[in-house]
């Protein structure tokens, strides 16, 4: 069964063309890495599957809902089956550990009440501990987010993201930001959660390494176009090297103006 479905995604910054005819199918359950050099447009990508910016043109099903052109009541009906995980974690940093994972529920809940710590239910409170046991820091519970590591607090943000019960998660650059140690250990949880819920996860990486170990499937951008779109067992390191040769970004193609990096990924 097709989960995500990207059909034709046209999407602009003023004059420059940022994602140009993007098309790719995603399965249940599969774990698939969208591979790019920065500035490719994937971030940019990421954001239009979550309803964030909307593209000129071409859809965006996820469920079998178009996310680039239904109304805002179906788009957060959507959003209840997608989590987030982003670069920079995005953590509420003056609030604990767990009252950030409870904020995960907060999709399934019409009210922010059900989801601070003092009054959410024994069930919520109990599943936001849970969440943390599968992370490995329920012992870091009642500490500021701000008070962990990047690393820790990414794995508090996968902990967020089960929280929210998804069936689909969105992961951009997760580990991006991260020492090669953490890096590894994060991108270790959160393939393993993935696969024993049996999520469907896009993830969007600009390292060769880890895309070519975890993947089960690459879509491989460059420059605002999709280059490669396989099973990761039938490509190689050299394909997907020619991602990041000539120009790869959308702002660097010469028949177009050129716009800051944050614009476009």
């Amino acid at each position: 069964m097709t989960i995500i479905q990207v059909d034709n995604v046209h999407k602009r910054f003023g004059t420059v063309h940022v994602l140009r005819g993007i098309e790719f199918r995603i399965p249940e359950r599969e774990g698939a890495v969208l591979l790019g050099a920065n500035g490719c447009g994937k971030s940019t990508l990421m954001r239009c599957m979550n309803g964030l910016a909307r593209p000129e043109q071409g859809s965006i099903h996820v469920h079998g809902t178009d996310v680039a052109s239904c109304s805002q009541r179906k788009l957060r009906g959507v959003r209840r089956q997608i989590g987030m995980v982003f670069q920079n974690f995005n953590l509420v940093t003056n609030l604990s550990v767990f009252q950030n994972v409870l904020y995960g529920g907060l999709a399934r809940h019409r009210s922010f009440f059900s989801v601070a710590a003092p009054l959410a239910s024994k069930e919520e409170r109990n599943y936001a501990m849970h969440c943390l046991e599968r992370v490995q820091l329920a012992h870091c519970s009642h500490q500021r987010a701000d008070q962990l590591s990047g690393g820790q607090q990414q794995r508090v943000a996968i902990a967020r993201m089960l929280m929210q019960r998804p069936s689909v998660v969105l992961a951009d650059e997760p580990v991006a930001s991260l020492d090669p140690k953490a890096a590894r250990e994060v991108m270790n949880l959160l393939w393993s959660v993935v696969r024993e819920e049996g999520m469907t996860l896009l993830c969007t990486l600009h390292q060769l390494d880890f895309a070519l170990e975890y993947g089960d499937r690459v879509i491989g951008m460059k420059a605002g176009h999709v280059q490669v779109d396989r099973p990761m067992n039938q490509t190689d390191r050299t394909e997907l090297q020619s991602l990041y040769e000539g120009n790869v970004r959308v702002d660097e193609t010469p028949s177009e103006s050129t716009v800051p990096l944050r614009q476009v990924s």
